[in-house]
């Protein structure tokens, strides 16, 4: 279970909880830095992408660690870890494995209009009748105008997103079975094959740990037979291998931020060091903070 974390740390003495409260506290601080300098809201943008996903990600590092430090809810704290593979997954496809900034810009837009053209689906209620047992006239005729104005809403979205696409210089290239599904885990522009997560999954971690976060930990997300099979027999002893993941999930988000903010790659570094040496500075040898500063 500690195969993720820094071998070199634990026998320095620093476990996997101190070594991810570093990694979390030291992202945090490094998000406030970079969200001063750099607006996230613009939608296709890979600046402010990372930035949104940094968010989630923090988001839910911090859910992980109360449900384990609580020892409250392993199956939820599973569901979580999935949730964490998934979004470093595909962090790692939009800016890893996809190499131009142009062919980024497609998979974004595409990203957005898979989601748009889910949500569009999901709007359309006109065959749901007012019914008093489950809900007033006042909040049933909410409710419809709420999904009438998002709807209004997505299909001016899908159509700008559409203009964005057709605009790219790529736009030629790509495979029509792509345009058709909005298929942002392509293979290739040219072709209409997909990624799996498995083999999302496999381009971030050993094919043993793709297996098990695809499908060991599917049945906690969506509560298959095994999470109640071993509902009496989980327990939080093996629980360290989430926090374990969510280390290996920062770390690999430390390299694509490095990549994408490059220009403040040294103030990224400061900031990290600086946060060691606040958390452990009263608890900790000096030595031993070196070492872990020189390791990490």
């Amino acid at each position: 279970m500690d195969q993720f974390c820094d071998k070199r740390l634990l026998e320095l003495g620093f476990d996997v909880e101190t070594q991810f409260l570093y990694a979390y506290s030291s992202l945090d601080y490094v998000y406030k830095y970079l969200c001063q300098k750099y607006d996230s809201s613009p939608l296709i943008d890979s600046k402010a992408f990372l930035l949104r996903y940094i968010h989630n990600i923090l988001e839910i590092q911090q859910s992980l660690h109360m449900l384990y430090t609580e020892k409250r809810d392993a199956r939820s704290l599973l569901t979580l870890t999935r949730a964490l593979v998934e979004s470093i997954a595909l962090l790692n496809l939009f800016y890893i494995e996809t190499s131009t900034e142009e062919e980024r810009r497609v998979r974004f837009i595409l990203y957005y209009l898979d989601g748009i053209s889910t949500r569009i689906k999901l709007s359309d209620y006109s065959d749901i009748k007012y019914d008093p047992n489950i809900a007033t006239q006042e909040e049933y005729d909410y409710l419809m105008l709420q999904c009438s104005n998002t709807l209004k809403t997505d299909i001016v979205a899908k159509d700008n997103l559409s203009d964005m696409l057709k605009s790219s210089p790529l736009y030629a290239n790509i495979n029509a079975h792509i345009l058709k599904d909005n298929n942002w885990k392509y293979r290739d522009l040219s072709d209409k094959s997909s990624y799996t997560y498995l083999d999302l999954f496999a381009k971030v971690y050993s094919s043993s740990l793709s297996g098990f976060n695809q499908n060991y930990l599917s049945q906690y997300v969506h509560g298959l037979a095994i999470m109640d099979i071993q509902a009496s027999s989980l327990n939080f002893q093996s629980m360290p291998i989430c926090l374990t993941e969510g280390i290996e999930v920062m770390k690999i988000l430390r390299k694509i931020m490095d990549s994408v903010f490059c220009n403040d790659v040294a103030q990224m570094v400061t900031i990290r060091k600086q946060v060691l040496q606040e958390l452990y500075t009263d608890c900790v040898p000096q030595a031993k903070i070196e070492e872990w500063l020189a390791n990490s």
